[in-house]
C-alpha cells in the first residue's frame, strides 16, 4: 500500500510540474503574439528603388534612387537631418535591411513616450518621429524636435514627421542601407535643420495629417 501511493504522489507531483512547465512556456509565448505590427499600404512597393544612408557624423539621412540607365543609386531622391544615439547608447554602424516590422504610432513603455512611423532597422533599432508625451498629432515635445542633427536618442533615428512619414511609405521591406561615418559637412548640415519654431511647426502638422492614410488608425497600443 505505502509503494503504491508513493507512486501515486511521484505521479501527480510529475503532472503538477507538466502543468507548470506549460504553463509557464504560454506565458512567455503570449507577448510575443501580442507585439503586432500595423500593415502598411506603400506609396512605392518596390524595395530596390531606394538605397538609405545613414550619416552618424553629420547625422543626415540620404536616399538614393536608382538611375533608369545606370541602374546605380546615383541619384539623391531626398536628404533628411535626423537624431541619433548618444555616446552612452550610440547607434551601431553597419548595413541593414528593411522589414515589415512598422508601428503608425508607438509607444515606448520604458520612457512613456511615444513616436510616429516606425520602421525597424535592425533589433531594437528603427527610424521614428520626433518623440510625443501622448498620441495626438502636434504634441510633439520641444526638447525632441531642438536636438535634430545631435545625439539624443537612445540609438534609434529621430526624424521630422513627414520626412518619418516619407521613409514608412516610400521605403518598404527589403530595402537596404546602411549607417556610417562620413567626412563632416557643416555646412551641410546647418542647411537641413528645421527653421521653424516649435509653435509653428507644431500647427503645421497638425494641419497636415497623414496623406498617406485610407483608414483613421486606433490609438497605439503598449510596446
Amino acid at each position: 500500500m505505502r509503494q503504491g501511493r508513493q507512486s501515486l504522489l511521484r505521479a501527480a507531483a510529475a503532472l503538477l510540474l507538466a502543468l507548470a512547465l506549460l504553463s509557464a512556456f504560454s506565458t512567455v509565448a503570449a507577448p510575443a503574439q501580442a507585439r503586432s505590427f500595423d500593415k502598411v499600404i506603400y506609396a512605392n512597393a518596390d524595395p530596390d528603388k531606394y538605397y538609405i544612408e545613414v550619416d552618424l557624423t553629420n547625422k543626415i539621412i540620404t536616399v538614393y534612387e536608382k538611375g533608369e540607365k545606370s541602374k546605380k543609386y546615383d541619384q539623391i531622391a531626398k536628404q533628411f537631418i535626423c537624431t541619433i544615439g548618444t555616446d552612452t547608447d550610440p547607434t551601431p554602424e553597419g548595413t541593414f535591411r528593411l522589414n515589415e516590422m512598422r508601428r503608425r504610432f508607438g509607444y515606448f513603455r520604458k520612457f512613456d513616450v511615444y513616436a510616429q512611423y516606425w520602421t525597424n532597422v535592425s533589433g531594437g533599432i528603427y527610424f521614428h518621429s520626433i518623440l510625443y508625451p501622448t498620441p495626438e498629432e502636434g504634441t510633439f515635445t520641444r526638447t525632441s524636435y531642438r536636438a535634430l542633427g545631435g545625439k539624443a536618442s537612445h540609438g534609434c533615428i529621430r526624424m521630422l514627421v513627414e520626412d518619418a512619414r516619407w521613409l514608412y511609405y516610400n521605403c518598404p521591406s527589403g530595402t537596404d542601407g546602411i549607417l556610417k561615418y562620413k567626412e563632416k559637412d557643416e555646412a551641410l548640415r546647418q542647411s537641413l535643420l528645421p527653421t521653424m519654431s516649435v509653435d509653428d511647426y507644431r500647427k503645421q502638422v497638425k494641419a497636415n495629417g497623414d496623406e498617406y492614410e485610407a483608414v483613421k488608425r486606433p490609438l497605439p497600443r503598449p510596446w
